[in-house]
């Protein structure tokens, strides 16, 4: 009877082990799991979402947009740009959509005949990119077409999404040419 006692209480003395054991090892696995942690992405400091839309009306063979300029200790980075234009010249007629560089390039965008309607032809163009403007720079998208268009009043339709960088919160590197 007394070795089954001792058997026993081993058994209770390794189950209260256990459950303590369980409880102080347990718990912080558990707060893990039911928590996220929180982390912080030290390589977009001070990143803000940016949208801007602007309207052009056609001056002659041409369209140009002008964004706002760039703040002070701040870089914009364009990752996307979609647009519309509206005209009525004859099938055929040559129809450029660009961007032009904070550094003094340009960038081309496909554009896509999508119908027409009420007497205007509808293009579009939507194009993925990754563009910076430092402070003092401003996108200038615009359009360019092949022939004066004759109605006059005609326009095109840019958005510029992406996102402005705060150098003041992390420093904004130089961008290599």
């Amino acid at each position: 009877m007394n070795r089954f006692r001792n058997y026993v209480l081993m058994a209770a003395g390794f189950a209260v082990l256990a459950m303590v054991v369980g409880v102080f090892s347990v718990g912080p696995a558990i707060a893990q799991a039911v928590r996220a942690a929180l982390v912080s992405n030290v390589d977009d400091p001070g990143r803000i979402p940016y949208q801007s839309q602007r309207i052009c009306t056609f001056s002659g063979l041409s369209c140009l947009a002008s964004f706002p300029v760039v703040l002070p200790g701040k870089r914009l980075v364009i990752t996307h740009v979609s647009g519309q234009i509206a005209e009525d010249l004859p099938d055929g007629t040559l129809i450029l959509a660009v961007l032009n560089l904070g550094n003094g390039g340009s960038i081309f965008m496909p554009v896509t005949f999508t119908g027409n309607s009420a007497g205007l032809n509808y293009f579009v163009f939507d194009q993925s990119t990754l563009l910076s403007y430092d402070t003092g720079q401003f996108p200038r998208p615009s359009v360019i077409l092949g022939r004066n268009p004759p109605t006059e009043g005609l326009t095109a339709v840019f958005t510029l999404t992406g996102y402005m960088l705060d150098c003041n919160t992390g420093p904004c590197v130089a961008i290599a040419p």
